[in-house]
């Protein structure tokens, strides 16, 4: 009975990393491109105008798909850890994107 009583007594477990931190990583650019523009085909030089302007919207509405699923991924992952001080988020410094995660 008075083993109970020591341990609330004890305190809060401190965490092991004492000082904010922030991990930073680039997203590969050359992956986002193949995966906006993957049907390469459609680029080809001799293609008319139409398909080109065709190739051009498809590859607009891709990069614009893959952007909300990278911003989904990191809404969930902060919604589960919402009880903690890690946040995720996505950061766009020049060209690049880049996943960010202060701890």
């Amino acid at each position: 009975m008075n083993e109970g009583k020591e341990r609330d007594m004890a305190g809060p477990v401190q965490s092991p990393i004492s000082h904010h931190s922030r991990v930073r990583v680039k997203i590969d650019e050359g992956l986002m491109k193949d995966v906006i523009s993957s049907d390469t085909f459609l680029e080809a030089q001799d293609a008319d105008e139409r398909a080109k302007r065709i190739y051009e919207h498809n590859c607009n509405r891709r990069e614009l798909k893959l952007y909300n699923l990278l911003r989904k991924m990191v809404h969930d992952f902060n919604r589960e850890l919402s009880s903690t001080r890690i946040r995720l988020r996505i950061v766009e410094e020049g060209e690049g994107l880049y996943l960010e995660m202060d701890i």
